[in-house]
């Protein structure tokens, strides 16, 4: 086995919490004053496979624990009233990551949830709302979904 393989092999023996990384390759667009589910498209890495892509992306824990959340929107609107990111667990908001009244200025919105306790088979979606209707800019590092197991 070459020095490469052994190495991947080893990286790949010790994947055994959750973390991934997914991100629109696709604009998705939003109404005004709807909150939506991200579509994320693909996936810089899934190393438990616990992830689904497209349409309303969500990450499903296979094992109780401690999570960290972090999500990024790109949107094309520059002002406007608020905007808000959340965390959804089981369909129901959890946290909001990130909110503000008004938007001058800027189209990136991102934020983290801090420590969120999951039970096995919980999923967890990252949400959007905007007062006014946007649409996401694709992108690997501005439209994304990403989480971790702490503990």
């Amino acid at each position: 086995m070459t020095q490469a393989a052994q190495m991947a092999y080893s990286l790949a023996a010790k994947a055994t919490m959750s973390n991934f990384y997914l991100y629109q390759n696709a604009s998705q667009s939003f109404a005004a004053t709807t909150a939506a589910a991200l579509n994320c498209q693909a996936a810089l890495f899934d190393d438990l496979g616990e992830c689904t892509l497209g349409t309303a992306a969500k990450f499903t824990a296979q094992q109780a624990g401690t999570y960290v959340f972090f999500g990024g929107v790109h949107g094309t609107t520059t002002s406007g009233p608020a905007k808000i990111l959340y965390l959804f667990v089981n369909g129901v908001e959890r946290v909001r990551m990130q909110e503000t009244g008004s938007t001058a200025g800027g189209a990136t919105f991102a934020g983290s949830s801090g420590p969120v306790k999951l039970n096995a088979g919980d999923y967890v979606q990252l949400y959007y709302f905007s007062g006014i209707a946007d649409t996401s800019t694709a992108g690997s590092t501005i439209t994304y979904f990403s989480g971790q197991r702490t503990k």
